[in-house]
């Protein structure tokens, strides 16, 4: 199932990717909502110019399960073009959560979106959705690159003191 894909391919290797944005200033490239989910992850190269890390966001639109991506870090409102493709149809709801450590224990959150780059990802995602035919499912799965010193991208130290 695509679902399972996705969630073992760019949940599990979820890494924090940042890219300065329009100002220039540091962004991670992780966008947790509980209606939608845009991250960077870790991918087998097939080809040379493919590069490692590809870049996802997982959004309702209607009932129909959509997943835009693309090689270069989705930023902004979409300015950029990028492929966009149905994953799922007839599906009533959607809804993602994150795992955060929080005093040495486990928090579920429904967003997940920090300004601070040293910051890295969520623990954890858990995507659920639920099918017009009342079916429900869930996909639970730990990230890869929830360490604090972790970092991809164009993350520059002392680029964003005092921003």
């Amino acid at each position: 199932m695509r679902l399972d894909r996705i969630a073992d391919a760019a949940f599990r290797n979820a890494v924090p990717f940042h890219w300065p944005d329009a100002d220039g200033k540091n962004r991670l490239v992780f966008k947790g909502k509980q209606e939608m989910l845009r991250l960077a992850y870790l991918h087998r190269i097939n080809s040379p110019e493919e590069g490692g890390i590809r870049f996802l966001e997982l959004f309702l639109d209607g009932n129909e399960l959509k997943a835009r991506h693309r090689r270069y870090p989705l930023i902004g409102e979409h300015a950029e073009p990028s492929a966009v493709e149905t994953i799922a149809k007839q599906v009533r709801a959607l809804a993602f959560s994150y795992a955060l450590r929080e005093n040495g224990a486990i928090a579920w959150r429904t967003e997940f979106e920090e300004e601070d780059p040293r910051v890295g990802i969520p623990a954890a995602i858990r995507m659920e959705l639920e099918f017009e035919n009342g079916e429900k499912v869930q996909y639970l799965r730990r990230t890869a690159g929830s360490s604090a010193v972790s970092v991809y991208g164009k993350y520059r130290e002392n680029a964003n003191a005092g921003k």
